[in-house]
């Protein structure tokens, strides 16, 4: 891997009180890079329980409240700061909210994508690094999914807004970006709609878990210190391809989580069984040959080592807190 030393140059990260955001930002800010986090602090969850976290990584003094929606609120940020690099983490993550409110996805993973692309052109920002997702990956015979190949129709609104950001600045060939194909990203503090969280609650015994389906969903799970570490990496390289994978390609199910959860508090879980969403894939399974072959580091934290991290972390904290937290989001 070849990489720059850009230590002297400033970096903008949005989506800087979300789950990743936060934990890249607080990375950069480490290695001592100059940065500026900017947030819209929307309520997808509590945006209070957002501040905890931020709070607890140190960075109240570097996140701005910005609306990337509003165009010439994004233009002042880019004008005063002069980003040279923007990591455009910020989003409306979630497969089945994007049918109960498509307005939301529409405003902030396209409207908003289009300002950071049109405020970075106009301020000739050299690197764009974007988060996309596994979502783009449609029906497919594959046993992993590979970057060259995004199989089939995708079945839900936030796949294709996410399909249209890899597409839309695909044409813009003087900028430098890279897509950012995350897979199951967890961890503490981690985003509340995540199904590991409720399966914790429910060992816990707060609830009953709601399981969509058998449980033999497999989820190529990427637990979020791996994710910051290939994320600051490809910050430093000297070339970037155009979009990558960011998972370790070793999913386990939603059967795997349970008997780990419950391995770890000793107690069942309350299972709730539903239908199956069928907008949502099966299976997913990164392939990791282009982050091998680009020399950048391929993710190594198991499942089963950090769901006892988060289950720690669950332990840890008061039950009103952790029921807060969870039930917070849409």
């Amino acid at each position: 891997m070849v990489v720059l030393d850009l230590k002297s140059q400033r970096i903008l990260v949005t989506g800087s009180a979300g789950f990743i955001g936060s934990h890249v930002l607080a990375e950069l800010v480490q290695l001592g890079y100059r940065c500026l986090g900017i947030d819209n602090y929307n309520d997808y969850y509590s945006p209070n329980l957002k501040e905890e976290r931020i709070e607890k990584l140190s960075l109240n003094d570097i996140l701005q409240s910005v609306d990337l929606s509003d165009y010439d609120q994004t233009l002042k940020v880019f004008e005063v700061f002069a980003p040279e690099i923007v990591i455009h983490l910020a989003a409306q993550p979630g497969v089945r909210y994007s049918r109960i409110n498509p307005d939301s996805y529409l405003r902030n993973n396209v409207i908003s994508f289009e300002n950071v692309l049109a405020a970075s052109k106009a301020m000739s920002v050299s690197r764009v690094i974007y988060a996309s997702s596994s979502s783009v990956y449609g029906p497919t015979d594959k046993t992993t999914f590979v970057e060259a190949n995004r199989g089939g129709a995708v079945k839900n609104l936030y796949a294709l807004t996410k399909r249209f950001n890899e597409d839309r600045i695909s044409l813009e060939e003087d900028i430098e970006s890279v897509g950012l194909r995350f897979f199951s990203v967890y961890g503490p503090w981690g985003r509340p709609d995540m199904a590991y969280f409720r399966m914790i609650g429910s060992a816990l015994g707060l609830w009953r878990f709601d399981r969509l389906g058998s449980g033999e969903q497999l989820r190529d799970y990427t637990y979020i210190s791996d994710v910051v570490d290939l994320v600051v990496s490809v910050v430093s390289l000297t070339q970037v391809p155009r979009v990558l994978n960011v998972g370790g390609g070793q999913p386990f199910s939603l059967n795997q989580m349970q008997i780990l959860v419950e391995e770890f508090f000793g107690r069942p879980s309350t299972i709730n069984s539903l239908n199956r969403d069928e907008s949502e894939a099966m299976e997913t399974r990164a392939d990791t040959k282009l982050i091998e072959s680009l020399g950048l580091p391929v993710p190594k934290v198991d499942f089963a080592t950090g769901i006892v991290q988060v289950c720690n972390w669950a332990k840890s904290i008061p039950a009103e807190t952790y029921s807060q937290w969870i039930l917070s989001s849409k």
